[in-house]
């Protein structure tokens, strides 16, 4: 008994000092919050700090806000959250309110006022589980005039179970004038079934899809001319998974992504025809979702289709293997070719130079199609694509051979295998095996060109080639870009040149006796004035691809007071401006110190421009230990080869 007593006593000491230490750790918060890029407000909440001093949320949550317009006092928002936190998760029922009142005067007179008050009223409720929403979800928004409902603006409604959408799938966007879109079907887990609708109202077109578990059987577009049908091509053993027969081939059966493939090009009508559908899927689930920040859509679909399982054979996995090298020293050759093309310039440019520069050119154009290609094998994602289907056939359309023509021949290469391929892998691991023997030649060629350089223009010529050159390289240098380092480079650069450079050299060679020096004095100058433009077109399309990347990085989110959905939010910020400030800016300061170095400043843009499209490679990966690496990186170099590597 006693030892019971003791027991019981000793318990209840425990949980009395759980309750006093909870009790002195939650704190309460009442003040200014953003939980939201581009929404503060006044938030109440209780919290408590972890080990690390975070603030964890554990409780009722409220948030308000309450704006007049700053150009104009007839209209005002207000905006509300109401909703839960266990340990910082959201759980249980929550619901956004946004309202904004305009009020419009219709006539005024000496007596009296007539006016109009208009109220958009849009109301989202939704229910959490362990911070991921989970039920029902209801979105609603109505225009009032003077208090009574005159137009439903917009509609959403579905469920979530277990993560996934599930059941009826119904959405509806208006403005005040005309109908916007409209999309509606059945979801199982996530995945689309049966018959789905998307209408584009403004642009008077329909689409009806059908799908089966996911899949993507085949669209159908109305307009005025009438039905479009397109049927999806599927492989035979997708088709017996669908029908549930005995298969190699599995179906996923999650949602994978908005659009259905089964191993399509990016380029082909099967993909493309399906662009604006998942535009508007992305549309609709960035509206739902644009108070959950923490929800990472592209990691996490609620919706989308299915695919096709085909597991890699063994040979298939030793070629993957194999095609991590072969592209790693593909790319290689490529650079090598690309610093010997500077050298190049020094070249009296042969028919074969000609066609090895051509060579190098077809590559970079294929570069940008192949580029998917990498994001797929890369990520071992290869075995939810159809090897045998219409990727091979694409890949046999590109790259089977290489067309090179110049002023004085065209110049076809071939690649191994020659005959048409059964299998995707073991295409592209063939022909880019083929092609690296390719490069390796024409590496060795064009490198043994520049060793045994011979001087074959005439003086006569020479003279008039370089103010040739001079006009033309003092017309493109007129041409500023919208790039201030960029700018300051490219003028810093053009002075130091006419400076020193140009005027030195043009009065050597004009003093010079001895012939063979003097023709050697005028191919280097006339190859400096080349380098010189080189280095403004390879400057101006490093400032157009900034903007593009600039773009890229760029994540535009709504806005719920100006009902704005382009609310610019920079993705990947610390790698962004990590590459862009530390690495880019490094580089081209670096390139202004070498003003008087043509050659060695068009290689420093060539780093800015192999650095920008390492940017691109990564705007989708996960950098996060990537970005930690850069940080602790001591050198400029470093930071580049850190990027190079991944």
């Amino acid at each position: 008994m006693v030892k019971h007593l003791h027991q019981i006593f000793f318990i209840g000491i425990f949980f009395t000092g759980i309750f006093e230490g909870n009790s002195q750790q939650i704190r309460q918060y009442d003040s200014t919050y953003t939980p939201a890029p581009g929404l503060t407000g006044t938030a109440r909440f209780e919290y408590y700090e972890d080990k690390e001093g975070r603030k964890i949320k554990h409780g009722d949550f409220s948030f308000i806000r309450e704006e007049r317009s700053p150009d104009s006092q007839n209209s005002a928002t207000y905006s509300s959250w109401k909703g839960s936190y266990d340990e910082n998760k959201k759980v249980g029922e929550w619901i956004y309110e946004n309202r904004k009142h305009l009020v419009s005067i219709n006539n005024i007179s000496d007596v009296s006022l007539d006016y109009s008050i208009y109220t958009i009223d849009e109301y989202l409720e939704m229910n959490y589980l362990e911070g991921f929403p989970e039920g029902e979800i209801l979105l609603e928004s109505t225009l009032y005039a003077n208090k009574k409902p005159e137009k439903r603006l917009k509609y959403f409604h579905t469920e979530m179970r277990n993560g996934l959408m599930h059941g009826e799938f119904e959405y509806f966007h208006a403005n005040e004038t005309e109908d916007i879109l409209s999309v509606f079907g059945r979801l199982e887990d996530g995945l689309m079934i049966g018959e789905w609708g998307f209408n584009y109202h403004q642009k008077d077109l329909r689409e009806t899809r059908q799908y089966d578990q996911g899949v993507l059987l085949s669209l159908t577009r109305s307009n005025g001319e009438g039905p479009k049908k397109l049927d999806f091509p599927l492989s035979q053993g997708l088709q017996a998974a669908l029908a549930k027969k005995e298969s190699k081939v599995e179906l996923a059966g999650k949602p994978l992504s908005l659009h259905f493939s089964d191993g399509y090009p990016r380029t082909s009508k099967y993909i493309k025809e399906q662009q604006m559908g998942e535009d508007a899927l992305m549309g609709i689930l960035e509206e739902i979702f644009r108070f959950d920040q923490d929800i990472d859509l592209s990691q996490r679909l609620p919706l989308g289709t299915n695919r096709g399982f085909y597991p890699l054979s063994s040979e298939e996995r030793r070629l993957l293997a194999d095609w991590s090298k072969i592209e790693a020293k593909y790319r290689t050759n490529l650079q090598e070719l690309n610093n010997l093309r500077i050298e190049s310039l020094n070249l009296a440019q042969d028919g074969e130079t000609k066609i090895i520069l051509g060579w190098i050119e077809e590559q970079e154009e294929i570069n940008e199609y192949i580029r998917p290609w990498n994001n797929i094998l890369g990520k071992e994602q290869v075995e939810y694509y159809n090897r045998e289907g219409l990727l091979k056939d694409y890949a046999w359309n590109l790259l089977a051979r290489d067309t090179v023509k110049t002023e004085q021949e065209t110049k076809i290469f071939t690649y191994k295998p020659e005959e048409k391929p059964e299998n995707f892998l073991h295409y592209i691991v063939e022909n880019f095996r083929d092609r690296n023997l390719v490069g390796d030649s024409l590496v060795e060629r064009l490198a043994g060109k520049l060793e045994t350089l011979e001087t074959s223009r005439e003086i006569s010529g020479l003279n008039e080639n370089i103010s040739r050159q001079k006009i033309k390289m003092d017309s493109i240098y007129q041409f500023p870009s919208n790039y201030g380092l960029v700018d300051y480079l490219l003028r810093k650069t053009r002075r130091d040149f006419g400076e020193s450079i140009y005027k030195q050299e043009l009065e050597r060679f004009v003093r010079e006796e001895d012939l063979n020096e003097k023709i050697s004095i005028g191919q280097d100058l006339i190859v400096n004035l080349e380098i010189m433009k080189e280095i403004h077109t390879t400057a101006i399309n490093i400032a157009t691809r900034r903007e593009e990347i600039d773009e890229l990085y760029t994540e535009y989110t709504f806005d719920p007071f100006t009902f704005s959905d382009q609310v610019p939010v920079r993705k990947k910020k610390r790698l962004y401006n990590y590459v862009t400030e530390e690495i880019i800016e490094k580089i081209l300061a670096r390139a202004g110190e070498k003003s008087s170095q043509p050659t060695e400043i068009l290689k420093e843009l060539q780093l800015v421009q192999q650095m920008q499209e390492r940017l691109v490679f990564l705007e989708d990966k996960n950098t996060r230990r990537l970005e930690r690496r850069l940080q602790r990186s001591d050198s400029l170099e470093e930071s580049v080869e850190l990027l190079n590597s991944l």
